[in-house]
């Protein structure tokens, strides 16, 4: 995409907002800013305080070639992508204004870092798999009371749920399986203490074992729109039903 274009894009996002072309794309945490690289493709979108209300299927589409996106502090009612975006590493959407709800339909196969820090979210739904995704931190969203992670993720590292109202929350088995280490930060929400406990348990193989029989009580549906190739068969319910 031609740079007057790019230009041309993002002030129709917010005429009242300048943003600030960037020289290096190591400056990406410049609110208000973008970076272009030596073909022309853009990079680095930062939309952080811009007062954006919506951001639409095409809007998504001019971030194609992007690997660091910040949209934080904003004013969304709602966050969608249905668009590819296979060189994104970085998605910020922290301290978002108003209440809102993120669904993320189309894999993002280079996504490292998901951050919707304290952002009013209500409901997150990811219905495909992020590969590589190393950190997901959801924290201090007080009006998040479920959340449903039905696929593996297998280089994640990280999920970080600190001090919402989280009561009902599934996620693969595969994450307390063999070598994998996933730190989960749960503090502050509304989980069955019997469940934390056996997560406390460092030894193996009776955490595997405590934890095995514990979601044994649990029956969980996949939803109809997960694709067969892609479930993971095995998921666990923790929580109070």
């Amino acid at each position: 995409m031609p740079e007057n274009e790019i230009k041309a894009w993002i002030k129709d996002l917010n005429s009242n907002t300048s943003f600030t072309k960037l020289d290096n794309h190591q400056k990406w945490g410049h609110y208000c800013s973008y970076f272009i690289d030596s073909e022309g493709k853009l990079k680095t979108f930062n939309a952080a305080g811009a007062g954006l209300k919506d951001f639409s299927n095409e809007d998504w589409e001019k971030l194609k070639d992007c690997e660091f996106v910040d949209l934080s502090e904003n004013s969304f009612s709602s966050l969608e992508i249905t668009t590819n975006l296979p060189y994104l590493k970085y998605l910020s959407i922290n301290r978002n204004k108003i209440k809102f709800t993120l669904k993320i339909n189309k894999t993002l196969k280079n996504l490292q870092y998901l951050y919707v820090h304290k952002s009013n979210l209500t409901n997150i739904e990811i219905q495909c798999d992020l590969p590589r995704l190393e950190q997901l931190n959801l924290s201090e969203n007080k009006e998040l009371l479920k959340l449903e992670l039905w696929y593996l993720f297998s280089g994640i590292e990280e999920l970080n749920i600190k001090e919402c109202n989280v009561g009902r929350l599934i996620l693969p088995l595969g994450w307390f399986q063999g070598e994998s280490k996933v730190s989960l930060k749960l503090a502050g929400n509304s989980l069955d203490p019997v469940l934390l406990e056996y997560l406390k348990i460092s030894e193996e193989p009776e955490r595997s074992e405590k934890l095995r029989k514990y979601f044994d009580q649990f029956s969980v549906e996949k939803p109809k729109n997960i694709n067969e190739q892609d479930y993971v068969a095995k998921v666990i319910f923790l929580g109070n039903t």
